[in-house]
């Protein structure tokens, strides 16, 4: 019994993926990633955007000042979001992480409902 119901939460689940990944915003996520991925300018532009957060972090791990790296950062980000295919790739992933967060809620609820 333990097995089929596993066989069955599974099955359902590839069910789930599978409407994802053939969901519109899923596919305009992918197209538009290969596209950034030959953008020399945006790949240069968001390892700057990395770089800098990671230096604002180990300054602000030792207490320093990080006034002038995050203002590098946020002229960095304005830059970035100036292009058009960057800001609708942003878009695109809240999109994304607001759908997964309500497949999780709706999981949650379901189980509390469940198991409460």
């Amino acid at each position: 019994m333990e097995e089929l119901n596993r066989d069955i939460v599974l099955k359902k689940t590839e069910e789930l993926v599978l409407l994802l990944k053939n969901s519109y915003t899923y596919n305009r996520y992918i197209n538009i990633t290969e596209q950034m991925k030959k953008d020399k300018e945006i790949i240069a532009l968001i390892q700057k955007v990395k770089k800098l957060q990671k230096e604002i972090v180990r300054l602000e791990y030792f207490k320093q000042d990080t006034e002038i790296k995050e203002k590098c950062l946020r002229d960095v980000l304005s830059i970035l979001n100036s292009y058009p295919i960057y800001k609708e790739y942003t878009y695109l992933v809240e999109d994304l992480n607001g759908i997964f967060q309500g497949i999780k809620m709706i999981f949650e609820s379901y189980l509390n409902s469940k198991i409460n």
